[in-house]
């Protein structure tokens, strides 16, 4: 009698084990696969941040042409552009940096 109650103890405890241990592997798919599209998001906020740039470039080259040579704009712009391009902060204001706008790293 004591032996076989071991025995279902054993199988219970191999059952309850297999069981937790495929739940523990579906959440940690489930994790890693939203930790994907938040680094997708992030990634594609600084494309979105540096296309920014490269445009305002483009548009203060428009407009220095069309002014007849007259720089005065890119003064402005110029630094601006700069700092969308080649900076690693989150610059651009938009619904991604809202809602990281609480989280520290």
């Amino acid at each position: 009698m004591c032996d076989e109650t071991a025995e279902m103890v054993q199988r219970a405890y191999e059952i309850g084990y297999c069981a937790g241990y495929a739940e523990g592997c579906k959440i940690r798919e489930q994790e890693s696969g939203k930790q994907w599209i938040k680094v997708y998001e992030r990634r594609l906020y600084f494309i979105t941040q540096k296309v920014l740039g490269v445009s305002l470039l483009v548009i203060t080259a428009l407009l220095v042409k069309a002014s007849d040579g007259d720089a005065t704009v890119t003064l402005l712009t110029v630094p601006i552009s700069s700092a969308l391009i080649f900076s690693k902060r989150m610059l651009v204001v938009n619904k991604k940096y809202r809602k990281n706008k609480g989280k520290k790293k």
